[in-house]
């Protein structure tokens, strides 16, 4: 970071926020300003540029403050979107082969920020190279991962918002014909057998180092086990398919692994038909090779699953994919846990997939934030080994660049309370839809001579005192003449602006829609707005004015209902 030319931006948008709030500087407003200009700045180092900045501009006499503020809109304000190189690596070996990648997660839950690791560098990497990408979906477990309700069709969804559109749609529980297939395989090579040990009998063993009886038996012995094993006439934890590996292998869970074992009742569609069910390492390494995947990503915590999968390979004469395992990805103050996620959407303490405290995707959808922002997190921190805390903040930084300049303002009160204005001129007050590009046009409301009753937010109108002057946002000044938290009565003084009067925003009455908001924490607020409100569209970003970004989430002539985004 230049520290000079960020000393001489912060300033500049320190004038900024004063000349558009009646001469005074929010210290918050620069610094959200600073961390989308430097988002790899230190906080601590933009705080203090944010401080001196502001101390500096509120010195100044509001005519200064506009001198400045008309000379630095000569030359603009807006931000530019930092430019970034993704965080992908060339991979050499494109050149001789193509590049086709999968994304397999398990039906048992909701996509969040955890699968778009996997997810979008799987799919990024398809699309730099021209190559495929595939969706198959690891549904085979019949007991302990339940699907929730239709998975595919939820994660298809997902993974279109965020841009991508699977080449391949694959359900490893529609192959199961092909997974016994490749098991007999192996049985009759010798490289598989059918062991009837106990479980703790096999482990004791496995711990040593030392073959189980079941292991010399002959081919034809091995598939009639099998076949007894398909015809259910072995039961559950009588039988299991073992892959032949090395005894001694320094990692004891790549000993004789297990590749198929039988579940008497199984629990969940679409396996209830079967009651021999592949093993997730056996399933997708098959899948892999099949499906012609050259390019795995997955998770570092599974990285011994290549360890077991290599055997497979070596058997078949198979060249195994290539492989980038990452890190996890966390995000603080935000609940990733799968089990988590599900439990406490089971107990009601959750609103759903799109609950604002959960990570999916769905929730940060409907919160308002845009794909791009999702995608270029995943992009800068690629697919590295190391684990990664993605800054909540950093997100909605990221996600206010893109917004801030669309969305138009609207002035919210949760608390209204009347002022009612004396003596006042016929008045067409003329208010920004966005304040920083005036041609994106005007909110007009014709002010009545005479008596115009106005609603403020309470909070401000406690502040307000007997004999003090105010300016109504984009209207007229008044003086107070009577005030209590509940009512306000002020006389007109005059429609010239004078600088250095707090501003009141304000809505009219007559004017209004009924307003509920969910907020971050999954509590509602509710309010009032202009009524202008009811005629966004649903999914349409806002920023109420006080209060943050919130974005449509169902519109209604009388009732609009919106979620935050964030400050």
């Amino acid at each position: 970071m230049d520290k000079e030319k960020a000393r001489e931006l912060a300033f500049k948008y320190a004038i900024k926020n004063a000349a558009l709030h009646g001469g005074k500087a929010n210290e918050g407003a620069v610094m959200g300003k600073l961390k989308a200009l430097f988002p790899d700045a230190l906080i601590p180092e933009l705080i203090t540029l944010a401080k001196n900045s502001v101390e500096k501009t509120n010195t100044l006499s509001l005519q200064e403050i506009q001198v400045q503020f008309e000379e630095f809109e000569k030359t603009g304000f807006e931000l530019q979107v930092r430019e970034k190189e993704p965080g992908l690596p060339n991979l050499a070996w494109a050149e001789q082969e193509p590049v086709v990648t999968r994304f397999a997660p398990n039906p048992s839950g909701y996509m969040h920020l955890g699968h778009c690791r996997a997810a979008i560098t799987s799919a990024e990497f398809a699309k730099k190279y021209n190559g495929k990408f595939i969706l198959r979906f690891d549904d085979t477990d019949p007991k302990v991962k339940k699907p929730i309700p239709k998975a595919d069709q939820a994660f298809k969804e997902d993974l279109a918002w965020l841009g991508y559109k699977p080449n391949q749609i694959v359900f490893a529980s529609d192959r199961f014909e092909l997974y016994y297939a490749f098991l007999r395989k192996l049985l009759e090579i010798q490289k598989a057998y059918v062991c009837t040990c106990n479980n703790e009998q096999f482990k004791a063993l496995k711990k040593k180092g030392n073959a189980c009886p079941c292991r010399n038996l002959t081919e034809k012995e091995q598939l009639e086990r099998f076949e007894k094993m398909l015809r259910h006439e072995l039961k559950e934890g009588q039988a299991v398919v073992r892959i032949k590996t090395d005894l001694k292998h320094p990692d004891p869970s790549v000993r004789d692994w297990w590749a198929a074992k039988i579940v008497d009742k199984p629990e969940y569609a679409p396996a209830k038909k079967r009651v021999v069910f592949p093993s997730y390492n056996f399933a997708s390494a098959i899948d892999d090779h099949e499906l012609g995947i050259t390019l795995i990503i997955r998770s570092q915590q599974h990285a011994q699953n290549s360890s077991k999968q290599k055997f497979l390979y070596d058997y078949f004469g198979w060249k195994y994919p290539h492989v980038m395992n990452t890190g996890i990805v966390m995000v603080k103050g935000i609940v990733l846990s799968k089990s988590e996620m599900l439990e406490k959407i089971k107990q009601k303490h959750f609103l759903g997939a799109e609950d604002p405290r959960i990570g999916t995707v769905k929730a940060f959808r409907k919160k308002g934030f845009k794909p791009s922002v999702i995608k270029e997190a995943i992009l800068e921190i690629g697919a590295k080994p190391q684990d990664v805390i993605l800054s909540l903040e950093k997100l909605e930084d990221w996600n206010r660049q893109i917004i801030d300049p669309i969305a138009h303002r609207i002035v919210f009160l949760q608390e209204p309370v009347e002022l009612v204005v004396k003596n006042a001129p016929a008045f067409m007050a003329k208010l920004c839809k966005h304040p920083d590009f005036p041609q994106k046009g005007f909110k007009k409301y014709a002010l009545k001579k005479g008596t115009q009753q106005f609603w403020i937010e309470q909070k401000q109108a406690v502040q307000l005192k007997k004999g003090q002057t105010v300016q109504l946002k984009q209207a007229y000044q008044v003086k107070i003449t009577h005030s209590n938290k509940h009512r306000l009565e002020a006389e007109f003084v005059g429609t010239t602006f004078q600088k250095g009067l707090p501003i009141v925003h304000w809505l009219l009455p007559s004017e209004k829609v009924n307003v509920e908001i969910v907020m971050g924490d999954a509590s509602t607020k509710k309010g009032v707005a202009e009524k202008i409100l009811s005629t966004y569209k649903e999914g349409t970003p806002l920023q109420f004015e006080k209060l943050g970004f919130v974005v449509i989430e169902k519109s209604g002539k009388q009732n609009v209902k919106c979620r935050y985004t964030h400050p």
